[in-house]
Parts: structure tokens; sequence; C-alpha cells
């Protein structure tokens, strides 16, 4: 079966479901891939990247603001948001979603 949700902010992921599959169901899926999903992107050289964490939407967009480093993000721009533990400075890495490049939030 498939079922086509329809969401302009998210892209387009399959989800194994039944014709039995209830809505409550299929809503914990999404919501269990947003919360701990698995990213992988394929580089120029070969290898491949992979990232596991939540996945955050961008609400508004952001210009790139130099004096704070912060990149730019456009309105509804996926990024997953990778835990690295410990007592660093910085304790999350952001990646964008669609390219696998780093962004400064």
């Amino acid at each position: 079966s498939r079922v086509r949700i329809v969401c302009r902010y998210l892209r387009a992921r399959h989800y194994a479901v039944t014709k039995h599959t209830r809505v409550g169901e299929l809503k914990a899926l999404v919501e269990a891939f947003l919360k701990k999903g698995e990213h992988v992107w394929h580089l120029p050289d070969g290898t491949a990247r992979r990232v596991e964490g939540p996945t955050l939407v961008a609400r508004l967009s952001k210009p790139l603001d130099e004096k704070n480093l912060t990149s730019s993000i456009k309105r509804g721009e996926e990024l997953v948001l990778e835990g690295l533990g410990g007592d660093k400075k910085d304790k999350y890495k952001v990646w964008r979603v669609e390219s696998g490049h780093r962004a400064q939030v």
C-alpha cells in the first residue's frame, strides 16, 4: 500500500505500512524518524557519511551573519542535529539534510 503525506516542509521518505496501518501508527513512524533518523550522504570521494540524530525543520529564514559566524538558513530547510557528547564547547554538529554540508547555527 502507498500513503501520500503532503507537507511542503518535509522531504519524501518511505515508511513500511500495510492496509491495516492506522493513522496514529503512521504518525508515530514519522515522529520516530524525526526524533532520531539516520541520514546518509555519498561524498565525491566515494565514501558515505552517516549521521544519526533528530531532524529539525527551520521555521524562519535567517541570513548569513558573519559577526556571529552563523550560516544562512531557508524556511523549511531540514537540519540534522548530531550530538557529540562530553564536555566539549561544541557539543553538537548541525548538518543540512539536502546536501550533507555543515551549518553553523
